[in-house]
């Protein structure tokens, strides 16, 4: 009779709620390929049941279950016990195989595991191991509605390989032995065989056909033959991101808020830990973090010590979650609460985009390891340190587009939404000025292989008035702007944006005074499509209470902000006036405009922006069109 593994109880009774994660339990699955749980188990065949040559069977014996009267003649009394006892040892045998067959038959319809990150082996199996890369684990989200390929290897000693092969062969191939490995998912919902490619050295692919996004808790088994010798439990299909960059994306309490010392040094005395966003609560936010490690290895995962990912369902786990994707996070699930959000978050502080590329440290140990993993988007927030020297913000430009042609091609989606935040406003020498120019220029740059679902979300208002710290407040508005923008990509909408510079023209150039002959010049700008639907003036609330709903304001006064400038490259401030789609620019200063901007400095003060929306106009630099 089949035996339950002690971790993987086959009576209802053994059953508990797995002391680590209240939300996954350790009642095993019905196998869907075994039949209906109420299926009862097939009858024996009457040949099994034991007989006897000195007797009838215990059908051909009359009345067989009624007592025979104390009257009874001595002989017909023992051949009445006779035929009774050959009964009774049938019916118990008839009994006994019923109850093994049962048994054997439950066993194999629960799923051989509980919901936990145990790896489960049968004795034949000890000993093969399944080695997959750290970012495959139990709780995890994996991609919905596309094809997902797991990839791995399996190590098969040949002390399990005789149990795979023909006995027959003295020495198994590789090929003979790995045959028997295959790869599934069981949920609630049916069983999953993964098309399977193992070459002779182990390495496989296990490619699983689309599943729809829900919470439904899926067990990933890798088997050999139907025994599992690996086991990834509760995963889930929903919305899977990629977050990187560096320290702004990578903001959370525990690693920059986590004692005196730290909190005081990302403050400045600027705001106070009541300021920062609170952390939020939901069990379908998962999120795995990698560790500061660079160079050809593993994806590093950084809090793996029970292989799974985490939740957000305690302040210890969240406070190690990024705030931007927090908050991005939370506003794609109000979105739909039915579909799960992943988070890969692989952020880290201080370092130039060139580590990030395909020949930099960081590549190698947070891309390189996923290639081929399925995402939902990429969000992205870097530029500080290329700020620092004439040459990297040169060149920004050029390796952001070539970075997001890479990470498409890697995660094999051309049309992989990228959503990137443009740097806020910084009391700096650096030239951040010069890297938000270098990003708003990746949008219209003819080195994308795809132009599509690309967005850019300003956080030139976002600062609440902690533009003095490198680290400001806001990182809830930008998470909920840039949730906005894939939640429009995702259902083939307009995306929101402010005012993105297209063009400025000349309007006029006459004079303003016969005895001076001096002129007025009039430029005209024009925004990209769809970003000039609605153009108004708004004033940021720079105040460290400001949340999403208030962070800026309307007011009936003329827009601040522009310069214009003649040949001689002179900047002076302009006056601007909205006109529908439009903003005009007039100066008595210049006598004839050549070059405008907006908000062209590192820390811009000006209090009156220009907006489309409630979204604010990104800040730029363009000559004028003659």
């Amino acid at each position: 009779m089949t035996t339950a593994h002690p971790e993987h109880p086959s009576n209802p009774a053994n059953s508990k709620r797995h002391p680590a994660h209240p939300d996954v339990s350790d009642d095993p699955m019905p196998d869907p390929e075994s039949g209906p749980a109420s299926e009862p188990a097939p009858e024996p065949m009457a040949s099994h049941a034991p007989t006897s040559a000195a007797g009838p069977e215990p059908d051909e014996i009359p009345n067989a279950g009624t007592p025979v009267p104390d009257t009874a003649a001595p002989h017909g009394r023992r051949a009445w016990l006779r035929s009774t006892l050959i009964a009774l040892v049938a019916t118990i045998a008839i009994i006994a195989a019923a109850i093994a067959i049962a048994a054997a038959h439950s066993h194999s319809r629960q799923s051989p595991y509980p919901h936990t990150t145990a790896t489960t082996q049968a004795p034949q199996f000890a000993a093969t191991t399944v080695t997959l890369s750290k970012y495959y684990a139990s709780n995890m989200v994996l991609q919905r509605d596309v094809p997902i390929t797991i990839r791995g290897t399996v190590h098969v000693p040949t002390t399990d390989a005789a149990a795979t092969t023909d006995t027959t062969t003295s020495t198994p191939s590789p090929r003979q032995t790995l045959r028997a490995f295959n790869v599934r998912m069981v949920s609630d919902e049916g069983v999953k065989d993964a098309k399977m490619h193992v070459d002779d050295d182990g390495a496989f692919t296990a490619t699983f056909t689309p599943t729809p996004g829900s919470p439904t808790p899926h067990v990933v088994e890798f088997r050999m033959s139907s025994t599992p010798v690996r086991v990834l439990a509760n995963v889930v299909f929903g919305d899977v991101f990629l977050a990187s960059g560096q320290s702004n994306m990578e903001l959370n309490i525990t690693q920059y808020y986590g004692n005196a010392d730290a909190q005081y040094s990302n403050t400045k005395g600027r705001f106070t830990m009541r300021d920062l966003p609170a952390p939020i609560t939901d069990a379908d936010v998962r999120f795995t973090v990698a560790g500061r490690t660079a160079g050809d290895v593993d994806f590093p995962a950084l809090y793996d010590t029970d292989q799974r990912w985490l939740t957000a369902t305690d302040t210890e786990s969240t406070n190690a979650l990024s705030f931007l994707a927090q908050s991005f996070a939370q506003h794609v699930r109000e979105s739909d609460p039915t579909i799960p959000v992943g988070i890969v978050q692989t952020a880290w502080s201080g370092t130039a985009i060139a580590r990030h590329e395909v020949d930099g440290d960081i590549y190698a140990s947070h891309i390189k390891p996923l290639r081929g993993v399925r995402l939902a988007g990429m969000l992205w927030y870097q530029g500080c340190d290329d700020a620092r020297g004439a040459n990297t913000v040169r060149i920004y430009t050029q390796q952001m587009v070539r970075l997001i042609n890479q990470y498409r091609a890697d995660f094999d989606d051309d049309d992989l939404p990228f959503l990137y935040v443009q740097l806020a406003r910084f009391v700096t020498d650096d030239d951040f000025r010069g890297i938000r120019e270098q990003q708003l220029d990746v949008l219209k740059s003819p080195q994308l292989n795809n132009a599509d679902n690309i967005g850019m979300t300003v956080s030139i208002d976002t600062d609440k008035g902690t533009d003095a710290v490198i680290h400001p407040l806001g990182k809830d508005v930008l998470g909920a702007r840039m949730a906005a923008q894939w939640l429009a990509m995702r259902q083939g909408q307009t995306v929101p944006n402010g005012p993105i510079i297209e063009e400025a023209t000349t309007v006029t150039s006459k004079p303003t005074s016969e005895s001076t002959k001096k002129s007025t010049s009039s430029v005209r700008l024009t925004f990209a499509k769809g970003t000039a639907d609605a153009l108004g003036v708004r004033v940021p609330n720079r105040k460290t209470t400001a949340d999403i709903d208030d962070i800026s304001t309307t007011t009936s006064k003329a827009l601040e902000g522009f310069e214009v400038a003649g040949a001689d490259g002179a900047f002076v401030p302009a006056k601007a006036a909205i006109d529908g789609d439009t903003v005009v620019l007039t100066s008595d200063d210049v006598d004839e405009i050549r070059s405008v901007r907006y908000l062209y400095e590192n820390d811009p003060q000006e209090q009156r922006l220009l907006y489309n929306g409630d979204l604010p106009a990104s800040p730029f630099e363009i000559d004028v069109t003659r």
